[in-house]
């Protein structure tokens, strides 16, 4: 993936009342990976994800242990 990946695509897969949901899991599962997740947007979607249940917040944090995600780390400009 060529850009960063957002945290609307993120919350979209997990949440499959979302109007977005189909376009974004196919597109995130057809990626090699790994996709690039900006640090600052993990605590982000962790947060709302909660709000959705602790199973979803849950397979979130398997991604990154899993490294299906990859972490880059926010710095200062």
């Amino acid at each position: 993936m060529s850009d960063h990946l957002r945290n609307w695509a993120m919350l979209a897969v997990a949440n499959k009342h979302d109007s977005e949901h189909d376009a974004c899991f196919v597109v995130l599962s057809e990626e090699p990976g790994p996709l690039i997740v900006p640090a600052i947007v993990v605590t982000e979607v962790c947060c709302m994800l909660a709000k959705l249940g602790a199973q979803s917040e849950a397979a979130f944090l398997r991604s990154l242990a899993a490294e299906e995600l990859r972490v880059e780390p926010t710095y200062a400009r």
